[in-house]
């Protein structure tokens, strides 16, 4: 799949272990999102181009489907891995501790009822279990303060 945004040419020539299937453009046209919710939208909209891809290489037998190795954003495709009965493995590009920090964040948001924009352009620290040091709300992504996009890349 092309990401809207650009994608990385050298990406784009097959080696003897990993073939690349380039699937025409979707067009997703969301009014009024933005950021990861976009972002959601594309992935979903690429799910038959990849089911029906992912189907005929495993029925033409030239290939034995192993499984899905998936980036954070492309969760959705799970369910096209599930379809296929192989398993799928999320790979996350961040850090441990940055994992730690979203489900930490998702921890207060859901269970403590904590609203982040409270700390937009304050000098508030918190506590977080994955971090050594208190972390300052100013170096939170900016996301994370954006009503209208939520907190959903956590």
């Amino acid at each position: 799949m092309k990401f809207p945004f650009g994608s990385n040419p050298t990406l784009t020539s097959d080696s003897d272990s990993i073939r690349f299937v380039t699937f025409p453009p979707v067009e997703v046209v969301i009014p009024g999102t933005t950021g990861p919710a976009t972002m959601s939208e594309f992935i979903k909209a690429q799910i038959p181009q990849v089911r029906d891809a992912v189907g005929k290489i495993t029925s033409s037998g030239s290939a034995r489907l192993g499984g899905f190795v998936l980036d954070m954003f492309c969760t959705h495709m799970i369910d096209v891995a599930d379809e296929f009965g192989v398993p799928s493995y999320i790979f996350y590009t961040s850090t441990a501790a940055f994992l730690g920090f979203n489900f930490h964040v998702q921890f207060l948001l859901g269970n403590e009822g904590l609203d982040l924009i409270q700390f937009k352009n304050s000098g508030a620290e918190l506590e977080i279990p994955s971090y050594a040091n208190p972390v300052p709300a100013k170096v939170f992504p900016s996301f994370m303060f954006d009503k209208e996009v939520g907190v959903v890349g956590i």
